[in-house]
């Protein structure tokens, strides 16, 4: 998982991440990033980019990835 989408859920508790979000410090996108990652999960979306992995997708459910 991006070390912003963990720096965001340890600091909220969830990856609620609103609409446009961009990290303060350094100008990421989470959201679009996250978007990103939803399309690539296992839920026969994957418009961009490689499929995640079984490993990526625990790692994303862990910090609390809404699908």
């Amino acid at each position: 998982a991006s070390r912003h989408a963990v720096a965001y859920y340890k600091g909220y508790g969830n990856l609620d991440v609103k609409n446009g979000y961009i990290d303060p410090v350094d100008g990421f996108n989470l959201f679009n990033w996250l978007q990103n990652q939803r399309h690539r999960g296992n839920h026969g979306k994957c418009y961009r980019g490689k499929p995640l992995t079984n490993v990526q997708i625990e790692k994303l459910n862990k910090i609390g990835m809404i699908w």
